[in-house]
């Protein structure tokens, strides 16, 4: 049936929905999914790095029992998502508002990630150290129920735009902890600066969500702000 007198093709119409819209990148709630985002993978990364060294330089512990207490909160992390899926169900059949549960998800998995990360900096043995990285995983859990399912809801069309920038925002740790670790260890000849410094930008990542954090697309958003920039004026 051929559009009305004044409508817009589908053609074209399908050319602006296939259009990427960088101007979300203004927008503060993709902001602040995009600044969990790293924070979370920044934890990742340290963990990654730099436990392999802690057990070995500060915990004495041997190689293949190293092995052992590093892969076990990776094993662990396997289920726990199916946990987070279920409370995030309960929660919704609660009644609770969904930006509500975002929010909320978010904010416990930055505290708990973080809160984890300083008890392994200070364990005093292997195996809680390996219990303290047991809970940074489910923090990383709970931040799936959060910033994680955030990024379908914000990006809304340009969500694949948005995961593209987020993970590769999100990678920059892999290449600065490294050196950034050592300059810390050379100076200081310990490990809880950095582990504190990753614990701080976490929980104030989290923080950012709660304030920002959005339901609506980045694109509705940022409509939303020119219209509101249009009747100011």
């Amino acid at each position: 049936e051929p559009p009305e007198e004044g409508e817009e093709k589908p053609a074209a119409v399908a050319a602006k929905q296939k259009t990427m819209e960088w101007g979300i990148f203004r927008v503060p709630a993709v902001l602040g999914a995009l600044l969990a985002h790293f924070a979370s993978n920044n934890l990742g990364y340290l963990f990654i790095l730099w436990t392999p060294t802690f057990y070995k330089d500060v915990l004495r512990t041997s190689q293949v029992m190293a092995g052992a207490y590093i892969s076990f909160p990776m094993t662990v992390s396997i289920w726990l998502p199916f946990l987070v899926g279920a409370l995030e169900n309960r929660m919704r059949s609660g009644g609770m508002p969904l930006l509500q549960i975002r929010k909320k998800m978010n904010l416990a998995g930055s505290v708990v990630q973080a809160v984890c990360t300083l008890l392994f900096a200070v364990s005093p043995t292997a195996l809680l150290a390996c219990a303290a990285n047991c809970g940074v995983q489910v923090g990383s859990s709970l931040q799936g129920s959060g910033y994680s399912a955030n990024y379908y809801e914000v990006g809304g069309p340009d969500t694949a735009l948005l995961y593209a920038v987020g993970n590769a925002l999100a990678s920059i740790p892999g290449l600065v902890l490294p050196p950034l670790g050592l300059l810390i260890f050379t100076r200081t000849g310990s490990y809880f600066p950095l582990f504190g410094l990753c614990a701080a930008i976490t929980v104030s990542t989290g923080l950012l969500f709660q304030r920002v954090a959005s339901l609506s697309s980045g694109r509705e958003l940022l409509a939303e702000r020119g219209r509101a920039g249009r009747k100011a004026a």
